[in-house]
């Protein structure tokens, strides 16, 4: 469990669920947070914890611990996406077209498995940051379709 998630959800209980994850494409990459509001509390009061743990994270680095159960998570799923002969050719393919080589998997878990603490902090000190993000507030409503 993330540190966001056990911090917003279980400790804060400010939040009903939250989604931290990384898209890796060829030209950009996209790291997103995504929070659903737990009842009677606010998206500003939700940005506002999610700041902060980004500020802590930024000067703070993950520990050993925390960044092995990460590791082991990311390698698991890029090892179940390999059951089906669908997710081996949707593998094979991600990997031909943006790294042109199709049997990339293993220099792909190696990059995860070279992380360190260190690496992970300078990253998110250089681009998690409050001037490089876009902030969506999605709200219930009826749809007004003109």
């Amino acid at each position: 469990m993330s540190r966001l998630y056990r911090d917003l959800v279980y400790d804060k209980q400010i939040a009903q669920d939250v989604v931290v994850y990384n898209m890796s494409n060829t030209l950009v990459s996209v790291f997103q947070i995504q929070v659903t509001a737990a009842p009677n509390h606010t998206l500003e009061e939700i940005e506002k914890e999610i700041d902060a743990e980004l500020e802590t994270f930024r000067k703070t680095p993950p520990s050993a611990a925390e960044l092995g159960g990460t590791k082991r998570s990311i390698e698991r799923g890029a090892l179940f996406s390999l059951e089906s002969a669908g997710g081996v050719a949707d593998r094979i393919n991600a990997y031909n077209h943006h790294k042109k080589d199709p049997s990339f998997l293993q220099q792909d878990l190696e990059r995860y498995r070279k992380t360190t603490p260190e690496t992970i902090r300078d990253f998110a000190a250089q681009y998690l940051t409050k001037n490089s993000r876009v902030v969506v507030y999605g709200m219930p409503g009826v749809p007004d379709f003109g």
